[in-house]
């Protein structure tokens, strides 16, 4: 993975050719007022009951996308929603707070994981991009994801 240029503003990420990887979708989650674009060749798997998010699979299966708003009831704040946007990564590569957020990016195993996350009011939203290393879209997904993870309301 690149090194990370904190004048770029903008995370390490490797690029693939902007036809096949940069078609989206959006999903929008009224329960908890977010919005974000999804790869438009990921497939949504079934809802949960509780309407809190949704998971998106590569055709594949290889690459997945999890976004889910949640209360914050134990007032953990933004440095709690930290806590959750690093948690699967092996070591931290990439990782900025753009106001009101996180971002963090690095690898997971063989694969590499690209988080945002969104937090105002007592509510958390959170993005969470794995992909293997070796997929050159990848870093088109996570660029969608960055550009488009916002509040609807």
């Amino acid at each position: 993975m690149p090194e990370p240029d904190p004048a770029a503003g903008s995370p390490p990420v490797a690029t693939a050719p902007a036809s096949a990887a940069s078609a989206v979708e959006p999903y929008v989650n009224a329960r908890f007022g977010f919005a974000v674009d999804v790869p438009a060749a990921f497939g949504a798997q079934p809802a949960p009951q509780n309407a809190d998010g949704r998971t998106f699979r590569s055709p594949d299966g290889a690459a997945s996308l999890v976004v889910f708003g949640y209360q914050d009831a134990v007032g953990a704040g933004l440095e709690g929603l930290a806590e959750r946007v690093r948690e699967d990564l092996d070591s931290l590569a990439y990782s900025a707070r753009p106001p009101g957020g996180i971002v963090a990016s690095g690898p997971a195993g063989e694969d590499v994981v690209y988080a945002r996350a969104l937090y105002r009011d007592g509510v958390g939203v959170l993005a969470r991009l794995r992909y293997p290393a070796t997929r050159p879209e990848g870093g088109a997904w996570a660029e969608a994801l960055d550009a488009s993870l916002r509040w609807t309301e």
